[in-house]
């Protein structure tokens, strides 16, 4: 299973209400992500790439296409722009100006990269277990 890592926006994506990420085009095609795929959606427990990591839930790709965001505000996706604020929320932000503030920030504008965009599968105790309410060194017959 391909996995996808995230340093923010952890409790958005594991509730389900961000449903898409921007990501700069994948240097190989074999990391091109396909429509159809599960993929484990993932946070660093720690410093990235010196630390474990833990699953925040799983997800089935239903697109992957080419985004152009631009210095004046526009989010194009396959040379067809998006209104903005709609796809910042759908990408986590709270408004679409955090959202250009962040990409400017982040990667500079402007941005060409690729959004994939993806449907929830339901939660399970493989994909997000609860915490064991008994601990290992806890003597189970006192």
């Amino acid at each position: 299973m391909k996995v996808t890592t995230f340093t923010v926006f952890i409790d958005k994506v594991r509730d389900g209400s961000k449903r898409q990420t921007v990501r700069p085009v994948p240097k190989r095609p074999q990391d091109w992500p396909k429509v159809g795929e599960v993929r484990s959606l993932r946070r660093w427990t720690g410093k990235p790439y010196r630390s474990a990591q833990e699953e925040i839930r799983q997800v089935r790709v239903v697109a992957v296409d080419h985004v152009d965001i631009t210095a004046g505000n526009i989010v194009a996706v396959n040379s067809i722009a998006e209104p903005p604020e709609d796809f910042a929320k759908e990408d986590g932000f709270d408004n679409a100006d955090d959202f250009f503030l962040w990409f400017d920030r982040t990667h500079g504008l402007p941005f060409e990269g690729i959004v994939i965009r993806w449907e929830p599968l339901p939660l399970t105790p493989t994909t997000h277990p609860a915490p064991d309410p008994v601990s290992p060194m806890t003597n189970r017959n006192p």
